[in-house]
């Protein structure tokens, strides 16, 4: 392997769980300046680890620039990645902003090449280094989930003891993923075993389960041609927009409520989800360009000021996150890069993996509907180093077809 993809690895590691061990060593609590007022230990370590990755990033240009920055297929990613770090110019609060947008850039360049490493080989896609990217990738949400526990609260080991959708979603993309390898393509591997454990005792959520399903589903219609798996795609995406947007389907609810063991009340308000989002909304009314990125927890603060939520939470919505940092401009390219990369499947990939590049887009959309994720202001969680496995970076170099 080669050094900076050595370093580039290494400092994700670094940047994910340094101000964890950090808070851990020290003491302190998992608020910051949205809450307190002032900075946490963990966003001093977040602040260290984002400036040894910016400094990396900087000093490599070259690098970079020949493994990701001059692809065309990453243009989405560019795009996104610059508007967001515009949007300081209009944030409510700039440095933080400023500091959310760059850790979303800085975060992904490294992961980009970390997975281009190791998912070619000889120039060509290679499942099994996939697969390698996928233990790191793993091994990182693990590792931050223990040690959140272990530094904010108390760690027991029982069902479902990480309890965290973010990394829920993660081991579930990282499980459709060995899912297809192992019953498509005949692909054996020792990952989706433990995966399946992974996904149904450490950490499950209601999105993850139904999103996985959906996607195996139009894996399975893949098989019998375009036609089919292009009705069912437009078929969920129509209910999805009616759905979130327009209208309860009370059936739907009741099928939710049921498989989740959940009441049918946490099911229609979203557990709670849906409050946020219309508290949300109201407060960027008259704002022409949004607040700035990843400012959706602070323009909550007069809500929660007004009892009329109880906490302030991110906006566990990609396309809303996305709206809060640029409006409009920021759904659009958020859809822009989800349609971009679903439409480069079939031109930068073979057949067989071509398939599975549509359902990770797919499988991104879905869950953007309730959670955060590529697009999002949630860049401080190891969930952001799962969209890159859907990038046909690796074309820098040689088309498969």
């Amino acid at each position: 392997m080669k050094k900076n993809i050595k370093i580039s690895l290494f400092l994700l590691y670094f940047i994910f769980l340094f101000p964890l061990f950090l808070t851990f060593i020290l003491g302190g609590a998992s608020s910051s300046r949205v809450v307190s007022g002032s900075l946490s230990v963990r966003n001093y370590g977040e602040i260290i680890a984002i400036g040894f990755g910016f400094f990396f990033v900087s000093t490599n240009f070259k690098f970079f620039s020949d493994h990701c920055f001059n692809n065309k297929y990453l243009k989405p990613f560019f795009y996104l990645s610059f508007l967001y770090i515009g949007s300081t110019i209009w944030s409510d609060f700039r440095l933080l902003t400023f500091f959310r947008s760059t850790e979303f850039f800085i975060v992904g360049v490294l992961s980009l090449v970390v997975y281009s490493e190791f998912s070619t080989v000889d120039n060509k896609f290679s499942h099994k280094g996939l697969r390698r990217y996928l233990y790191h990738i793993i091994i990182i949400a693990i590792l931050s989930g223990l040690i959140k526990k272990i530094a904010f609260s108390e760690l027991v080991i029982k069902y479902n003891f990480l309890a965290d959708n973010a990394s829920a979603l993660l081991f579930s993309g990282c499980f459709l993923i060995c899912f297809y390898q192992n019953f498509f393509l005949k692909e054996k591997n020792k990952l989706f075993p433990f995966l399946f454990f992974v996904v149904v005792f450490i950490c499950n959520s209601l999105t993850a389960l139904v999103t996985i399903v959906v996607c195996i589903f139009y894996l399975y219609l893949s098989r019998f041609g375009e036609k089919k798996k292009n009705l069912f795609l437009i078929i969920m995406l129509t209910t999805l927009v009616f759905y979130f947007f327009i209208s309860d389907l009370k059936f739907i609810n009741e099928l939710l409520s049921y498989v989740s063991f959940r009441d049918i009340e946490r099911i229609e308000s979203l557990t709670g989800r849906e409050n946020v989002w219309l508290l949300t909304i109201q407060e960027l009314d008259g704002k022409i360009l949004g607040s700035g990125f990843a400012t959706d927890m602070h323009i909550l603060m007069n809500s929660m000021m007004n009892n009329q939520i109880n906490v302030v939470s991110s906006g566990h919505n990609v396309f809303l996150e996305s709206y809060i940092a640029a409006k409009y401009l920021g759904i659009f390219l958020v859809l822009y890069s989800f349609y971009f990369w679903f439409k480069k499947a079939k031109i930068c990939f073979q057949k067989n993996h071509a398939h599975l590049v549509e359902a990770l887009v797919f499988f991104s959309l879905i869950s953007g509907f309730t959670s955060s994720g590529y697009g999002g202001s949630l860049v401080s969680h190891p969930y952001i180093l799962f969209w890159v496995t859907f990038t046909p970076l690796m074309v820098t170099y040689n088309n498969e077809k």
